[in-house]
């Protein structure tokens, strides 16, 4: 799809666009992308994975999860105490 042409606008000097420019810039977009897939990828493997690994295993002994709930409606409550209006 790309030729080997060069595209000079008349009015702006400054302006030039060439096929090693377009390639590049594509190349960068695909690095960014190759980036951002690994990112992801280590964050899952690596942060959210265990945490709800961690939950799930907790929430299955009863002792920890109705201390789990009391501290969460704990916290609920004083949410709620903040924000209610006098």
């Amino acid at each position: 799809m790309l030729r080997s042409f060069r595209f000079v606008r008349t009015r702006e000097k400054h302006c030039v666009l060439c096929k090693e420019f377009i390639f590049r810039r594509m190349n960068d977009m695909k690095h960014k992308h190759v980036e951002a897939s690994r990112e992801i990828r280590l964050w899952l493997g690596q942060i959210v994975i265990p945490a709800l690994t961690v939950v799930a295993t907790a929430l299955t002994i009863p002792e920890v999860r109705s201390k789990a709930v009391s501290k969460a409606s704990d916290i609920k409550n004083s949410i709620k105490r903040k924000f209610k209006k006098d």
